[in-house]
């Protein structure tokens, strides 16, 4: 089964999201980004960075961060599912806003998560949205134990995004225009491929406008 580094919005639920996974299997595997450096998180801070900073691999200009608050847990598999999830929301920041919508980190992925984020992409550079501030993601948390399927593990959880700090605008005109991923609470589903490595297979909006 190939690999799935971005998540995709979607209105299925997670019992859709596995099925999904499971059909997918037996299809040819798309290479899949990995970015250069340290995979390691971000220091919180309470504003943005006045320098260049370096977030799971990915050089992020002054003015713009990414704060990941949460505590990693004790297990090593929960840790991995964390760690794997932090990394690729901060993979479609650095595609959509560093790169300006530059969909080469996008296309090595597998559809449907490859389709939505090209469409977000396109939306970025179409509208000349760029996004500064301050971004900050918390509470990850698991919302069971780690399970198996046919294809491999699955997990499940919610996070918070706190997008209050951070300002999207039009490049060209300075003027300020709706979130691309608005703050909220977000559910997302994860697949662990039989290389060993955890890929999100799922992103939604969860039921709360904050956290």
């Amino acid at each position: 089964m190939g690999r799935r580094m971005l998540a995709s919005i979607l209105t299925g639920g997670p019992l859709a999201a596995m099925a999904l996974l499971a059909a997918a299997c037996g299809s040819a595997k798309p290479g899949v980004f990995h970015p250069a450096g340290s995979a390691g998180t971000a220091i919180p801070s309470a504003s943005a960075s006045a320098s260049a900073s370096r977030i799971a691999g990915f050089l992020f200009p002054p003015g713009y961060s990414l704060v990941f608050s949460t505590q990693m847990p004790a297990s090593a598999n929960a840790r991995s599912v964390v760690q794997a999830l932090e990394k690729q929301q901060a993979a479609v920041r650095y595609a959509l806003f560093v790169k300006a919508g530059d969909d080469e980190y996008l296309r090595l992925t597998e559809p449907p998560a490859t389709q939505f984020f090209q469409a977000m992409a396109g939306k970025v550079r179409s509208g000349h949205i760029g996004e500064r501030g301050v971004i900050t993601y918390s509470g990850i948390t698991l919302s069971g134990p780690i399970y198996k399927f046919p294809s491999g593990s699955g997990a499940g959880g919610t996070f918070c995004l706190d997008a209050g700090s951070a300002r999207d605008f039009n490049t060209r005109t300075g003027k300020a225009v709706s979130p691309v991923m608005p703050g909220g609470s977000y559910q997302f589903n994860m697949h662990k491929d039989p290389g060993g490595a955890w890929m999100v297979a799922q992103v939604q909006k969860g039921s709360a406008s904050s956290c």
